[in-house]
Protein backbone atom coordinates (compact mmCIF):
# COMPACT_ATOMS: atom_id res chain seq x y z
CA UNK A 1 0.00 0.00 0.00
CA UNK A 2 1.37 3.41 -0.89
CA UNK A 3 1.56 6.36 1.50
CA UNK A 4 -1.68 7.92 0.23
CA UNK A 5 -3.59 4.65 0.69
CA UNK A 6 -2.09 4.17 4.13
CA UNK A 7 -3.12 7.69 5.12
CA UNK A 8 -6.66 7.11 3.87
CA UNK A 9 -6.98 3.95 5.94
CA UNK A 10 -5.86 5.85 9.04
CA UNK A 11 -8.27 8.71 8.31
CA UNK A 12 -11.12 6.23 7.92
CA UNK A 13 -10.11 4.66 11.24
CA UNK A 14 -10.16 8.07 12.89
CA UNK A 15 -13.61 8.76 11.46
CA UNK A 16 -14.91 5.44 12.79
CA UNK A 17 -13.54 6.22 16.25
CA UNK A 18 -15.34 9.57 16.17
CA UNK A 19 -18.59 7.94 15.06
CA UNK A 20 -18.22 5.39 17.83
CA UNK A 21 -17.84 8.25 20.28
CA UNK A 22 -21.10 9.80 19.02
CA UNK A 23 -22.94 6.49 19.47
CA UNK A 24 -21.62 6.01 22.99
CA UNK A 25 -22.42 9.57 24.05
CA UNK A 26 -25.91 9.36 22.56
CA UNK A 27 -26.46 6.02 24.28
CA UNK A 28 -25.48 7.20 27.75
CA UNK A 29 -27.02 10.65 27.42
CA UNK A 30 -29.87 11.43 29.79
CA UNK A 31 -31.65 13.07 26.86
CA UNK A 32 -33.99 11.30 24.48
CA UNK A 33 -31.80 10.35 21.52
CA UNK A 34 -34.04 7.86 19.77
CA UNK A 35 -34.28 9.97 16.60
CA UNK A 36 -30.51 9.69 16.20
CA UNK A 37 -30.70 5.92 16.53
CA UNK A 38 -33.48 5.74 13.91
CA UNK A 39 -31.17 7.59 11.48
CA UNK A 40 -28.39 5.08 12.13
CA UNK A 41 -30.66 2.16 11.26
CA UNK A 42 -31.19 3.58 7.76
CA UNK A 43 -27.53 4.21 7.06
CA UNK A 44 -26.25 1.01 8.64
CA UNK A 45 -28.65 -1.12 6.62
CA UNK A 46 -27.41 0.51 3.42
CA UNK A 47 -23.75 -0.24 4.21
CA UNK A 48 -24.04 -3.83 3.01
CA UNK A 49 -25.23 -2.59 -0.38
CA UNK A 50 -22.17 -0.37 -0.78
CA UNK A 51 -19.79 -3.08 0.43
CA UNK A 52 -21.37 -5.58 -1.96
CA UNK A 53 -20.94 -3.13 -4.83
CA UNK A 54 -17.25 -2.68 -3.97
CA UNK A 55 -16.79 -6.43 -3.95
CA UNK A 56 -18.63 -6.89 -7.26
CA UNK A 57 -16.46 -4.18 -8.87
CA UNK A 58 -13.39 -5.92 -7.39
CA UNK A 59 -12.44 -2.82 -5.42
CA UNK A 60 -12.53 -4.73 -2.13
CA UNK A 61 -11.81 -8.33 -1.15
CA UNK A 62 -14.83 -10.58 -0.51
CA UNK A 63 -14.01 -10.85 3.22
CA UNK A 64 -15.19 -7.23 3.57
CA UNK A 65 -18.77 -8.51 3.41
CA UNK A 66 -18.29 -9.80 6.96
CA UNK A 67 -18.22 -6.19 8.19
CA UNK A 68 -21.43 -5.51 6.31
CA UNK A 69 -23.16 -8.54 7.80
CA UNK A 70 -22.06 -7.55 11.30
CA UNK A 71 -23.28 -3.98 10.80
CA UNK A 72 -26.55 -5.19 9.26
CA UNK A 73 -27.09 -7.45 12.27
CA UNK A 74 -26.49 -4.53 14.61
CA UNK A 75 -28.88 -2.34 12.61
CA UNK A 76 -31.60 -4.98 12.79
CA UNK A 77 -31.04 -5.33 16.53
CA UNK A 78 -31.27 -1.56 16.95
CA UNK A 79 -34.47 -1.50 14.88
CA UNK A 80 -36.06 -4.22 17.00
CA UNK A 81 -35.10 -2.46 20.24
CA UNK A 82 -36.40 0.89 18.99
CA UNK A 83 -39.74 -0.68 18.07
CA UNK A 84 -39.99 -2.40 21.45
CA UNK A 85 -39.14 0.87 23.17
CA UNK A 86 -41.77 2.74 21.16
CA UNK A 87 -44.42 0.13 21.93
CA UNK A 88 -43.56 0.20 25.64
CA UNK A 89 -43.73 4.00 25.64
CA UNK A 90 -47.07 4.02 23.82
CA UNK A 91 -48.60 1.44 26.17
CA UNK A 92 -47.47 3.30 29.29
CA UNK A 93 -49.00 6.54 28.05
CA UNK A 94 -52.30 5.01 26.97
CA UNK A 95 -53.05 3.57 30.42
Amino acid sequence: MDAAGSAMVRLLGMMLVFYGYYYIRAGISGKKMTEFFWWTVHTRMSAIVFLSALIIMEMAPPIVIVFGVIDLSGAIWTLIELRISRETYNKSHLD
